[in-house]
């Protein structure tokens, strides 16, 4: 179990529920806005989105990923077009998903303690800058503290990789240098806490808040009964129709 949360607003903040098990990750997302899973399949890189608030099921296969990864392109481009003349609040927004975006994944990660102590597990703490200012921290606890096998720590870490390159134009366009973050760490750690800061001030923050061991049921990693399946095509047409 985990916890992402923002120190502006307090109303920003998700608690996260993760399940892994024989290359399948389910991600239980609850939170003020989205309440959700993400299940992912590592042997054919199939994710499945559900959405608990208005009861739809998203399946995004390969085909569907790269179709997702052009469309990102065009979305991207027009968005900075419309940002323009976007409101005050609107370009606010926007700059704190810039910042955030810029200082969870730019930096070059430096080990600078070993053996520090957070949330009851010992760690080593990297932090990284840009232009001298420091922009994140980390602590990250050696593998086998948390009783993680290194194919369940593979499988997490390739639906991390595969997030990363279906946004990447997304966070190209905000200033994300995600070469750099995923190449930060060792592949032996696992985070266990972490910060972001902008303007000096932390902005944001993950936590662990638990590990347990224990064995799943059959159907954890199951899409609910009773949903509408919408494929990619249909969420995408959908937004375009909202945005025009």
């Amino acid at each position: 179990m985990a916890r992402l949360e923002s120190t502006s607003d307090v109303h920003s903040w998700a608690n996260l529920d993760v399940f892994v098990e024989n290359g399948l990750v389910r991600v239980n997302v609850n939170g003020p806005w989205s309440r959700g899973s993400l299940i992912y399949d590592e042997k054919n890189y199939m994710i499945t989105l559900v959405d608990d608030t208005n009861k739809i099921i998203v399946p995004v296969s390969q085909s569907d990923q790269t179709v997702f990864k052009m469309t990102s392109y065009l979305v991207a481009g027009k968005m900075r077009g419309q940002l323009e003349g976007a409101d005050d609040a609107v370009k606010l927004a926007y700059q704190l998903a810039r910042d955030n975006a810029q200082a969870l994944f730019n930096g070059h990660s430096v080990l600078t303690q070993k053996g520090v102590r957070m949330d009851g597990l010992l760690c080593d703490l990297y932090e990284s800058q840009t232009g001298g200012v420091k922009n994140r921290q980390v602590w990250m606890t050696p593998l086998k503290a948390t009783g993680m096998t290194s194919g369940d720590y593979e499988t997490l870490w390739s639906l991390t990789r595969l997030a990363v390159d279906l946004l990447g134009e997304e966070l190209s366009q905000v200033g994300a240098d995600t070469t750099a973050f995923l190449q930060g760490y060792s592949n032996l750690q696992f985070p266990v806490h972490a910060a972001l800061y902008v303007g000096g001030k932390v902005s944001s923050r993950f936590k662990l808040i638990k590990i347990r061991h224990r064995d799943l049921s059959a159907g954890t990693f199951d899409t609910p009964t009773g949903y509408r399946t919408l494929t990619l095509l249909d969420i995408i047409q959908q937004g375009i129709k909202g945005n025009s």
